[in-house]
Formats: C-alpha cells, sequence, structure tokens
C-alpha cells in the first residue's frame, strides 16, 4: 500500500471515531518526502524484498540470544508499564480523546518494545565483543610471558645486558593493565542485561553460560522500500496518527478557535515529516555502516593473521639469535593492536545490523495476538479494581 494511502485511511478512521468536521474543504495527507529507494539498494548483502523482519534477532542463529529476547519481552519492567498505559487509554475510551488517546498508547507500546528488543540485542553483542577482547588479551599474556622467559635464560647464559627484560616486562604489563577495564566492562553489560530481563544483578550467569562468540548476521537481508517506514515504524505511525487527529476540529467552534487548530494541525504535519526524515536517515546511517563494517572486517582479518604469523616467526627467529628483541616486541605490540581492532570491528558489523533492523521496524510485531501485560498483573488488577472486560482484550 502506498504511503499516502495508509496515511489516508489512518485520517479517515479517525474522522469516523470522532465524528468531527476537518479544516478546510479538503484534507490531503502531507507529503512524506520517501525515496524511491535506499541509497545501499542493490549493494551485495544488500536485498529490497518485501518483509517485516518481525523476528530478525533470529537470523544470527543464536539461541542465548533468542532466550534474553523472549524472556525480557515477557518480564521488562518498563515495557509492562507502557502496556499498562494501553488499558488505561482503554479506560478512557468514549471520551472525546479517548480513541487518539488509545492508538497513541498502542503506538508507544510497539515503540517501546521495539527498542527493548534491539537494546537486549546490541547489550548482547558488546558482551561478546568484551569477552573476545579479553581471550586476546589474555592470549597475548601467556605469548608475553613466554618471550619474558626467553630473554631471562638469554641474560643468563650470555653477555647481553637486562634491557631486553626490562623491555619485555614493560610490554607484559602494558598488556595486563586491560584486563581491569575489560572485566568491569563485561560485568557493567552483564548487569545492563539483567536489568532488561527484570533480574537482579548474577542471574543471567545461567543463561548466558561462558565466553560465547560475536554473533553474526545473514549474509543478505532485505530492506523493502523506505515507504515501507510508515506501516513498520511505530514512532512514524503515532506521528501519522497525531497529524491526522489534529486535523479535526468542532464545526461549532468560532474563527479564532479554528485558526489556531489550524496553526496545529500544519505544526503536527511538519512533525510527521520531520520523523519520517529522521527515520530514513536511522535506516541509511546503519545500512552504511553496516556495509562498511563488513568490508573493515576483511581488511582486519587480513591484518591479523599477517600480524600473528610475524609474531611467531619473530620469535622462532630471536630464538635462533637471528633477530633482535626489539623485532619481537614491535610484532607482538602489533599483534595485540590489530586483534583487538579485528574484535571491534566484528562487534560494529552486529551492532549495525542490529541498528538498521531496529530502524526498519522490526520486531514490535512479536505482541500481535498478545496481551499487553501479564495475567500476573492483571490479577492484581481485577482485585483491586472492577475492569469488567477491558482487561481482556
Amino acid at each position: 500500500m502506498a504511503a499516502t494511502s495508509v496515511f489516508a485511511s489512518l485520517i479517515a478512521a479517525a474522522l469516523l471515531t470522532m465524528g468531527c468536521a476537518t479544516v478546510g474543504p479538503d484534507l490531503q495527507a502531507p507529503d512524506a518526502r520517501f525515496a524511491d529507494a535506499w541509497q545501499d539498494a542493490g549493494s551485495s548483502g544488500i536485498g529490497a524484498g518485501t518483509t517485516d523482519n518481525a523476528t530478525w534477532w533470529k537470523s544470527f542463529n543464536d539461541p542465548v540470544l533468542d532466550t534474553l529476547i523472549i524472556e525480557a519481552y515477557a518480564n521488562n519492567l518498563d515495557l509492562e508499564i507502557a502496556g499498562l498505559r494501553v488499558y488505561e487509554a482503554r479506560a478512557m475510551l468514549g471520551s472525546a480523546s479517548g480513541d487518539a488517546t488509545l492508538e497513541a498508547a498502542i503506538a508507544s507500546y510497539d515503540d517501546s518494545l521495539l527498542s527493548l528488543i534491539a537494546d537486549v540485542a546490541t547489550g548482547y553483542v558488546s558482551l561478546r565483543t568484551f569477552q573476545e577482547q579479553l581471550a586476546f588479551v589474555e592470549s597475548n599474556v601467556a605469548l608475553q610471558k613466554l618471550s619474558l622467559g626467553l630473554a631471562q635464560e638469554r641474560v643468563r647464559t650470555s653477555a647481553r645486558t637486562e634491557l631486553d627484560i626490562q623491555q619485555a616486562l614493560a610490554l607484559l604489563n602494558r598488556t595486563q593493565s586491560s584486563i581491569p577495564k575489560l572485566e568491569y566492562d563485561i560485568r557493567r553489560t552483564m548487569n545492563a542485561l539483567s536489568v532488561l530481563l527484570a533480574r537482579r544483578p548474577g542471574e543471567l550467569n545461567a543463561i548466558l553460560g561462558g565466553v560465547g562468540a560475536i554473533p553474526t548476521g545473514p549474509d543478505r537481508i532485505e530492506t523493502g522500500l523506505p515507504a515501507d517506514l510508515l506501516p513498520r515504524r511505530p514512532d512514524v505511525r503515532e506521528a501519522a496518527l497525531a497529524a491526522s487527529t489534529q486535523s479535526v476540529v468542532s464545526v461549532t467552534r468560532r474563527k479564532e478557535r479554528l485558526r489556531v487548530q489550524d496553526a496545529r494541525v500544519q505544526q503536527r504535519i511538519g512533525a510527521y515529516q520531520l520523523t519520517v526524515l529522521r527515520a530514513a536517515q536511522e535506516v541509511e546511517d546503519a545500512l552504511t555502516g553496516y556495509l562498511k563494517a563488513r568490508v573493515d572486517v576483511a581488511f582486519r582479518e587480513a591484518s591479523a593473521t599477517a600480524s600473528q604469523r610475524a609474531a611467531d616467526l619473530a620469535l622462532d627467529q630471536y630464538r635462533d639469535g637471528a633477530a633482535s628483541y626489539t623485532i619481537v616486541l614491535d610484532t607482538q605490540r602489533l599483534l595485540g593492536r590489530d586483534q583487538d581492532q579485528l574484535t571491534q570491528a566484528r562487534g560494529r558489523v552486529a551492532h549495525n545490523l542490529i541498528a538498521a533492523y531496529r530502524a526498519m521496524g522490526g520486531g514490535w510485531q512479536l505482541r500481535i495476538d498478545q496481551p499487553f501485560v501479564g495475567e500476573d498483573v492483571k490479577t492484581q488488577m481485577r482485585e483491586r479494581t472492577d475492569w469488567g472486560e477491558l482487561l481482556d482484550r
């Protein structure tokens, strides 16, 4: 369905439910300024196929991530509050603004769910990235301790000075100094994930298990067209509803009030257009970041592989007396840097892919045909208040 048709249907629904007249003789859907296609459409790994990416996280093929997202959907407290606002809006049905308030509350809930899923996935990728960085650091510490031992042995068995030993100690301690910060980042990220799942700190250890790989997405993702953002993005949908509901005023108002309302109409139209532009920008930025990060990873994998080989050769040549210890230090320093940058680049690929799915409006569809809050919450509410059938929908 074209963007203008979707917008027109939203406006028509608002007019029917509110029983009001419109400002001016004809109500036109505002120009949403959707591009015909994404700038990176046609690039390797980017398709324009139609899909709502409703369960996009499953494309990472990571069972732990799947478990985290399902549990967050069931237990997150911010999402529960957003769901309660939906029931609050249902209680207002029949008032002048009740219908519009309900639609806005549902759109806000969908936006909260969309953000929650992306936040959980982002936190999980960050956790795995920190863990891989730590694993590389620990591997380099072991390598540098081996090199230090060789330098100490060389000093004992030859007339060489202790310069090699002190240089080795300096590099080793510098490398070890990064461990506490990474351990802090890991703990902090796990605590943040715990809050998203409404768990106490430390309770996710059983789910997360030990060290895991950074999730990798599919080789190709489908993005649809820019106009698809209107039905997919909750914030765009909410802005469209706001523009439509502000486009109706009572025919009994005086001319001054009509002018005031008309100015507000135009404000809502401008806000809707700005929301569309920003949503499109988010998609474009994420897609470009995703594609460029993939290229970056390819180069950094080659660099890290070469650095590992160089470090191995330098150590062998030092054992044989064919290379100075300075070469050993230089190759090991470069190896640590290249491995760390490779890990960060891998994390950026996943982070940008998550941002793209989020920007395209994937994930909120999980709530379709599902209650907005859990049965335990509904039970508490029924015990306090007669909700009739409002909590059943």
